[in-house]
């Protein structure tokens, strides 16, 4: 052991390197032992041809991701009375109700609306590429029924979320504002040549739950930021387009 001299600095702290490999899978995630025995036949000693005994096992984790498609066959019973049958002039027949569906006459569960919804507006796919995701899976979803899905849910369900959020957006004592011009393809009415807006409000950066909202307008003809932020008071911070300015209070 080599012993340094004391030079009276304070001790440096040896560099520590990163450890290599790969992270561990989660410990969350569900486990299923897929085990590998030797055959019969290699069970013997190589050297000694004596039977061996197993001494343990050597645990290797890989991470098995596996999306299956299923149908649902909602079977709802229906009764009716014999009595009645046999002796009344009309027999009621009572069917089992079935809970309230998402969208009332689709094909699509929530689980599907939802996997549907996270790859088109998570991961920015496009309704075409999921409909040939669907149709690899041998599932054969056109991308008009994939459009009904997203218009009926936002309709539906998201905008309700979106009211909350607007509700405590307009809570906050600072508001960020943005517009940018977009193109809409098809629109009723309208040429596709025709410019949009997409006008983008977000609470303060000190906010511990931040809220980012879209509020889609298909052009200038009226004042857009006093439409969606009604009687706001508070602070508005937004660039030097005129129509900010036209904001009251």
């Amino acid at each position: 052991v080599v012993v340094l001299p004391d030079t009276g600095l304070p001790a440096s702290e040896g560099a520590t390197g990163k450890k290599r490999g790969r992270k561990a899978l989660p410990e969350n995630l569900p486990r299923e032992r897929v085990e590998y025995d030797l055959p019969d036949d290699q069970k013997a000693c190589p050297c000694c041809r004596h039977q061996m005994h197993r001494m343990g096992e050597a645990v290797t984790e890989q991470l098995h991701i596996e999306v299956k498609a299923k149908v649902l066959q909602n079977v709802r019973f229906k009764y009716a009375c014999r009595h009645c049958d046999r002796t009344g002039i009309n027999t009621p027949v009572v069917t089992a109700p079935m809970p309230a569906q998402p969208l009332p006459g689709s094909i699509a569960t929530a689980s599907t609306l939802a996997f549907a919804l996270v790859h088109k507006y998570v991961d920015g796919t496009p309704l075409y590429r999921l409909a040939q995701a669907f149709e690899r899976a041998g599932v054969p979803v056109s991308r008009g029924a994939l459009g009904h899905w997203m218009i009926g849910s936002s309709e539906k369900h998201l905008a309700r979320i979106y009211d909350v959020l607007k509700l405590r957006l307009r809570s906050q004592p600072l508001i960020h504002g943005d517009e940018t011009t977009v193109q809409v393809l098809k629109e009723m009415d309208r040429e596709a040549t025709s410019t949009s807006y997409m006008w983008a409000y977000r609470s303060g950066h000190d906010s511990d739950e931040p809220i980012v909202l879209l509020d889609y307008q298909p052009g200038r003809g009226q004042i857009h930021p006093q439409t969606f932020l009604g009687d706001y008071r508070g602070i508005v911070m937004s660039d030097g387009y005129s129509a900010w300015r036209t904001l009251e209070g």
